[in-house]
């Protein structure tokens, strides 16, 4: 009997103590303000509400790791990596990853910078024959818009950052740049007060591609027994923080 409870009290301090589940989630290390690489640190609004969450599912440990875009959708369809954040639905990645409940509405739109290109009206015929700036990985603009691509009718030029982007665009190398509104805003403002581009620059929005959800993503692939626990309760928690204001309170934080 003394053996026995012994046994028990072992078991109940290893699994109250240690017996949490080591995870590793990745996420985009060049898109502020939404996520991206400080240091060695993580930081931004996803970064931030995904701390919250994750501090509330109590069997779990998470560590959050930045990188690459490309690099991290590879280890999550190859099943190396167990998740990613904060991709946009996308049918071709249905096929290898879970999507979670929806974390966050980002707007798409296309910019052009200092009145150098006229508002779109018709979309995507009014950019045919045009370049356009977009993020290595990213997927904006629709499918007739990336029908247009593959048929030689619009450009594609990739780059890592938005501040590459935004770069190239004043520059004239680019005509447009596609991405999250808030993210370009943001970028161009920090680009300024480092003088990396000029004080009087402004980002003209022409024309709003689309309302888009960022998700965290998960691997169909890959030994992860945890994978629908893990799932269930991130779901119940995001739900819970949005419903109680702490998502809004994240956000408004970092977008004043």
């Amino acid at each position: 009997m003394k053996i026995s409870l012994v046994m028990v009290l072992l078991v109940m301090l290893t699994f109250d103590g240690f017996g949490k589940t080591s995870v590793t989630v990745y996420c985009d290390d060049s898109y502020s303000p939404y996520s991206y690489q400080e240091g060695s640190e993580a930081r931004g609004i996803y970064v931030e509400i995904l701390k919250k969450i994750f501090d509330k599912m109590d069997e779990y440990d998470v560590e959050i790791k930045a990188n690459p875009w490309k690099r991290g959708l590879s280890y999550v369809e190859t099943g190396k990596g167990f998740a990613i954040f904060p991709p946009y639905y996308n049918e071709d990645r249905a096929k290898w990853g879970i999507y979670s409940d929806p974390i966050l509405e980002e707007e798409v739109v296309v910019c052009g910078m200092n009145g150098k290109q006229a508002k779109i009206e018709n979309w995507p015929s009014d950019v045919h024959g045009k370049k356009f700036g977009l993020n290595n990985g990213f997927t904006l603009g629709g499918k007739e818009f990336w029908d247009d691509v593959k048929a030689g009718k619009i450009i594609i030029e990739e780059a890592k950052s938005n501040s590459m982007n935004l770069g190239k665009l004043n520059l004239g190398r680019v005509d447009y740049y596609m991405n999250d509104k808030y993210a370009i805003l943001w970028e161009l403002t920090k680009m300024k007060a480092q003088g990396e581009i000029p004080q009087n620059t402004n980002a003209d929005v022409l024309y709003s591609v689309s309302k888009e959800n960022g998700y965290l993503m998960f691997a169909k692939n890959g030994d992860y027994p945890y994978r629908n626990d893990f799932i269930k309760k991130f779901n119940t928690v995001l739900n819970e923080m949005k419903n109680n204001g702490e998502i809004t309170k994240v956000v408004s934080e970092y977008i004043k």
